[in-house]
């Protein structure tokens, strides 16, 4: 097939993915649910803040956004792990593979649509929350050079999370074993090894470290609670779990049968 063939290809299935991701419920039940925990949370930080100056986060509002959108990113990477899975639990894979034989299409077509839709959603939530922040108390401050720091670590951040979600539901082929894998890894485990950590095991915190959940927390809250990592630490181990699921999960997709 010739690379411009194979461009057509790629982008007419790139519109069935997009197509396919939106007609279901749960893709806009998921999209409601990012705005009302990143913008809700926003907002109700910012009345706090309105109503005790003196706290406010050293007098920029995009604090309040990245804050409130640590909250969505858990959100965002189930809604990632839910679009990867959803036709192997219907059975629709089989169809989506017979038209689409080139399986590398589909699998780089899936990959990239649902991590940009999800990530880009995410980002506009965090967006809109800061804006939301800066007009209940606009004495924060909305800097526009700030905002790009910000959202570009958010951007970051929800991209190798769909990216994780996404090869993870690839490779596991169910949504209720990739949704416990992910919250697992970017949530439960990180604070388990925290509180280990805290109780004087101190190989919890290098093993915590490891974790993808440990950079997301790290690069989101400038830091907390993890400090024996650097930014780069942080997204170098993002970028290496979120590489190695799509791995795991395009072998599984090139390589077995949809059934199995």
């Amino acid at each position: 097939m010739s690379t411009a063939l194979s461009t057509v290809v790629l982008a007419r299935t790139a519109g069935a993915e997009w197509s396919r991701i939106w007609s279901v419920r749960s893709s806009w039940w998921f999209t409601l649910a990012i705005a009302v925990v990143v913008v809700g949370m926003g907002t109700v930080l910012s009345v706090d803040l309105a109503g005790n100056p003196g706290e406010a986060p050293d007098g920029q509002a995009w604090i309040v956004g990245q804050f409130s959108g640590t909250l969505g990113m858990f959100v965002i990477v189930a809604a990632a792990l839910v679009n990867a899975t959803a036709d192997h639990g219907t059975g629709g894979i089989v169809p989506t593979l017979q038209w689409t034989p080139r399986r590398e299409i589909l699998l780089t077509a899936r990959a990239a649509v649902i991590v940009a839709t999800t990530s880009g959603i995410g980002v506009l939530a965090v967006a809109a929350a800061s804006l939301a922040g800066w007009a209940i108390t606009p004495h924060l401050g909305l800097p526009a050079d700030e905002g790009l720091r910000i959202l570009g670590t958010v951007a970051f951040v929800y991209v190798a999370g769909s990216a994780l979600a996404v090869g993870l539901g690839l490779a596991l082929r169910s949504t209720a074993g990739g949704l416990v894998s992910v919250i697992g890894l970017m949530l439960v485990l990180p604070l388990l090894l925290t509180m280990l950590w805290n109780f004087g095991f101190d190989w919890a915190e290098t093993l915590a470290e490891l974790l993808p959940g440990a950079g997301a927390l790290h690069l989101m809250v400038d830091g907390e609670p993890f400090p024996g990592l650097t930014a780069t630490a942080a997204r170098v181990t993002m970028a290496a779990w979120a590489v190695a699921a799509l791995v795991a999960g395009g072998w599984r997709l090139l390589r077995h049968d949809a059934d199995r």
